[in-house]
């Protein structure tokens, strides 16, 4: 099966908003796309600083991560399926 190419680069005008939007809670931010398009572009150097907080973090909440897990998995999957990519 080929790789597919990633491409993830959220336009510098948006970055401040999407870091910090104006009354919107931490695990909001997941839900921005421009936010998430950072944490994919930070996530090395994130584990490489946050790795044993990032871990805990993980394991205090292991039921709700396996679940928004699985369904980002399958929103990828549905998108590949559909012949989107």
């Amino acid at each position: 099966m080929p790789c597919l190419p990633i491409s993830v680069s959220p336009p510098l005008s948006v970055l401040a908003t999407a870091l910090v939007p104006a009354g919107l809670a931490l695990p909001a931010l997941l839900d921005d796309f421009h936010a998430r398009e950072i944490l994919h572009n930070t996530f090395g150097s994130a584990l490489a600083n946050f790795g044993a907080e990032i871990k805990a973090a993980l394991v205090r909440h292991t039921e709700v991560y396996d679940t928004n897990l699985q369904k980002h998995f399958h929103k990828h999957l549905d998108l590949l399926k559909a012949g989107i990519s």
